[in-house]
């Protein structure tokens, strides 16, 4: 396997997870969180959005990525 390709690999492998989105299929609402590296914060949408573009729309979310 290529080297540059293995060290890639495992830089991914160790990156801390900057979001996640998910369906509540009971609830029919998307719900996700994002973290800032920059802030050191988490941000939650515990609530939800009723489509996945709203949830990624989310002014509440998108504070992570404000400078």
């Amino acid at each position: 396997m290529n080297e540059e390709l293995i060290k890639e690999i495992e830089e991914a492998m160790i990156e801390v997870p900057t979001n996640l989105t998910w369906a509540e299929e009971d609830a029919g609402v998307w719900k996700g969180w994002t973290y800032s590296p920059d802030k050191n914060r988490y941000y939650f949408d515990d609530i939800g959005n009723e489509s996945l573009m709203a949830l990624w729309n989310d002014p509440f979310l998108n504070q992570a990525y404000e400078a």
